[in-house]
């Protein structure tokens, strides 16, 4: 693999029409988060009421920036750069990068999600400093902070990359302005040695916000009905489980693809503040304006589903690890595990080897981790009913945002391992789903 692999991070090539469509991200990028935060807060989470109200006003609906919310978002966004960097956690690392660098990763996201969670509910539930609500009554002030942060985080992370670089020989520069502050230049901007930027940003603020975010919409349901409905409590106890099983296996984050392969720009700095914590929220939101009471057979169905998904997207991550730390010397479901010793070279000359593993889930497709996050982000839309599209949104994001996954882990393996890639499909030919794809 040569020192600038256009496979690895974006292009060091962008066309006219490339630089045109990272401006245009840029620009237009809120725009679809504000808009769902209009229609769920003025129109019931109907898309298209907006558009027969006679009486529309812009001004009227659009969110307002507000000092509360400012403050609030400034002082979360410090008090999970405080956790991160002053709790204790074990040191993990990632993958080797292009330029042959193996970095370190302080891993403490789990302490750091109690900690916030404990304080939240001590805080509001226990000695009523707050309202537990208090998140989904600033939800929008709160919008335009968090978008403040994202522009002006990625605006920094530019400057850094071209000035005071944490290893520019991993630096990846396109020639377009717009495209390296969209795309970014830095593949792991750090302060100091521990202090990853991007490991910060995509954990932190927006993850453990995800759970934080629904127990505040749960409240707020409370405070409006009477009650919170089985719906609400099982989107809760899903994205719980989920994002207690990110921090709990944390060590395995710094091998992902958001790590280990995209460079740190617009794209994942306003994602991470942003996109996340309002799209992939977006049911708790829904539940809130439009409540529902699944019966019980749907409740256990959805239960089941989400469940089964939830097993798929586990057992699948810790057959890997398993066979990636035992250095492939172990059973995969009562089998010797099966796997290529594939090869590559760093942009420093070194020659290092990767196991490719074809036993157990990862012998029916290269990612059939996804097809168990799909599930689970099946049920989080169903439990929502067919009153209104917009829950199902994030089922369509995802199968977009891991189809397109796929086949960026596709192009970049193919380059960094050649033949070795070329037998592993050849052995396991489906890429997701098999059948499908």
């Amino acid at each position: 693999m040569g020192p600038k692999h256009e496979s690895w991070g974006h292009s060091t090539k962008v066309s006219n029409l490339d630089a045109f469509l990272m401006f245009f991200s840029l620009a237009t990028s809120p725009i679809s988060v504000i808009y769902t935060q209009v229609v769920c807060t003025h129109y019931q989470c109907s898309l298209s009421a907006p558009f027969f109200d006679k009486q529309f006003s812009l001004g009227a609906v659009l969110p307002q920036p507000s000092l509360k919310g400012g403050l609030i978002y400034a002082g979360w966004v410090l008090f999970q750069a405080a956790l991160f960097t002053f709790l204790p956690g074990k040191i993990g690392y990632g993958q080797r990068t292009p330029a042959g660098h193996l970095l370190p990763y302080k891993l403490n996201g789990l302490s750091a999600w109690l900690i916030t969670h404990v304080a939240f509910i001590t805080g509001s539930l226990c000695f009523k400093l707050f309202p537990a609500s208090i998140i989904a009554d600033l939800w929008g002030p709160l919008l335009v902070a968090a978008n403040v942060y994202g522009y002006i985080f990625s605006a920094f992370l530019y400057v850094k990359g071209h000035y005071f670089s944490s290893h520019p020989d991993d630096n990846t520069f396109s020639g377009s302005f717009f495209t390296d502050l969209f795309m970014g230049i830095e593949l792991n901007p750090r302060f100091g040695e521990l202090f990853d930027f991007k490991q910060f940003q995509n954990g932190r603020p927006g993850i453990i916000a995800w759970s934080l975010v629904d127990f505040s919409f749960a409240a707020a349901q409370y405070n409006k009905i009477g009650y919170v409905t089985n719906s609400m409590v099982l989107l809760c106890f899903f994205h719980c489980l989920y994002v207690i099983d990110f921090f709990y296996n944390e060590d395995c984050y710094p091998l992902t693809f958001d790590i280990a392969h995209d460079h740190f720009g617009f794209y994942l700095a306003w994602g991470g503040a942003v996109w996340l914590p309002w799209m992939y929220t977006l049911q708790a939101h829904y539940l809130l304006r439009n409540p529902v009471d699944l019966s019980t057979t749907a409740f256990t169905a959805l239960l089941a589903l989400g469940l089964i998904g939830y097993v798929i997207f586990r057992i699948a991550n810790d057959q890997k690890r398993l066979a990636r730390g035992s250095d492939g010397k172990c059973t995969i479901w009562g089998k010797p595990a099966k796997f290529i010793r594939a090869k590559y070279t760093t942009a420093d000359g070194a020659t290092h080897q990767s196991l490719l593993l074809i036993s157990g889930f990862w012998g029916i497709s290269h990612q059939f981790n996804y097809f168990g996050d799909l599930l689970i982000s099946s049920a989080d839309c169903l439990l929502c009913g067919f009153g209104h599209p917009l829950p199902y949104f994030y089922i369509v994001w995802m199968l977009g945002l891991l189809v397109h996954r796929v086949h960026r882990s596709e192009t970049r393996c193919q380059a960094k391992y050649g033949r070795y890639w070329d037998e592993y499909n050849k052995v396991v030919p489906w890429k997701l789903c098999p059948y499908i794809y």
